[in-house]
């Protein structure tokens, strides 16, 4: 189990989490065994490539892993309140006001038909006891925190008339009207063009030191999170990979997918004729997955017990967390990546 200590009260604890789907053979395991906390006033990021488990992580704590998903965990704390022991009911009151997510694409979760701001209304109407017209203007005030310039000419604007980054804005809008604790946010910035990328970023991070809401936040991109995630926890084949503080994650990672990872990612200050290099091989399948380490058919740096036992998480310090067979060994650490 991973304890996480902090100074701030854990929203949100997570504990042994498993999610499997029917297959042919048995159950293919999307999630296995992942543990973690998300505290007040911070980012946790949660990184990893298509088919890691990381939204499915996400979706999990809300109950909207739809069947035939099966959840399975020790405990999926909110504010010490047991998520599992809920009715749907009980967790639709929660889901949308004190959790609210945010998706990939804002154009599949904004009904084209209806205009913006009546759907950021809406939101709030739901879990609050307030009239339409005091609805709008919360909403256009929404928009107006998010940085849309003149919401109040907006209101009669519907998805199709917001850019890309504005849509985007639209959903955190709709997300934050009912003031929720915890921001979910799955890939958000995965279809906007870099500036509009680091734009909505900082937006997140403005939420977080303005109103005390803590963000998970799901990228498949380690690159993205350097400069406003508190602390990141790198996910392969549903499993914790690497987790740990963002600096020390950065400036001493230990897993070699995490290497990987970061080695693939594009850096402002590099050769832009320079190419990028890429982690061999595919991403393990849940329907499929290699016995052993989950990570060993892609790994460079693979030894015969790789191939047959599976390494456990091995705690490096209080909050750094790795899974690895050789990651306690220091002179392996050095020799691969000059670490300490």
């Amino acid at each position: 189990m991973e304890e996480m200590s902090g100074p701030h009260h854990a929203l949100l604890s997570v504990r042994d989490l498993n999610v499997s789907f029917a297959a042919d053979r048995g159950h293919a395991s999307a999630v296995d065994g992942v543990s973690f906390d998300l505290y007040e006033n911070e980012i946790l990021s949660i990184v990893g490539e298509s088919g890691s488990g990381k939204s499915v992580t996400a979706l999990s704590i809300l109950g909207l892993v739809d069947s035939p998903g099966k959840v399975d965990a020790e405990a999926i704390l909110f504010d010490g309140q047991d998520l599992r022991s809920l009715s749907e009911r009980q967790l639709r009151s929660i889901r949308g006001k004190e959790i609210a997510m945010i998706f990939q694409d804002p154009m599949t979760a904004l009904n084209p038909l209806f205009k913006v701001v009546s759907q950021i209304a809406e939101a709030l109407q739901t879990h609050s006891d307030v009239s339409k017209s005091d609805a709008i203007d919360a909403a256009i005030d929404s928009l107006s925190s998010v940085g849309i310039p003149n919401a109040r000419q907006r209101v009669d604007d519907y998805p199709h008339q917001f850019s890309g980054g504005m849509r985007q804005r639209a959903m955190i809008a709709m997300a934050m009207i009912t003031e929720p604790r915890i921001l979910i946010a799955d890939e958000p910035t995965t279809a906007l063009d870099v500036t509009i990328q680091a734009q909505i970023l900082d937006l997140l991070k403005e939420i977080v030191d303005t109103r005390s809401t803590a963000v998970l936040l799901i990228t498949h991109d380690l690159g993205v999170v350097a400069s406003v995630a508190d602390r990141v926890m790198v996910m392969y084949a549903g499993q914790i990979h690497e987790s740990g503080p963002i600096e020390e994650l950065f400036d001493r990672p230990v897993g070699p997918y995490t290497w990987g990872l970061m080695d693939s990612a594009p850096r402002l200050n590099a050769d832009v004729n320079l190419r990028l290099s890429q982690i061999a091989g595919q991403p393990a399948s849940i329907h499929n997955l290699p016995t052993g380490c989950r990570f060993h058919p892609r790994c460079p740096y693979i030894e015969e017990i790789c191939r047959s036992v599976e390494p456990e998480l091995v705690v490096l310090t209080e909050n750094h967390l790795a899974r690895c067979h050789f990651v306690a060994r220091k002179d392996w650490r050095q020799s691969r990546r000059g670490g300490s």
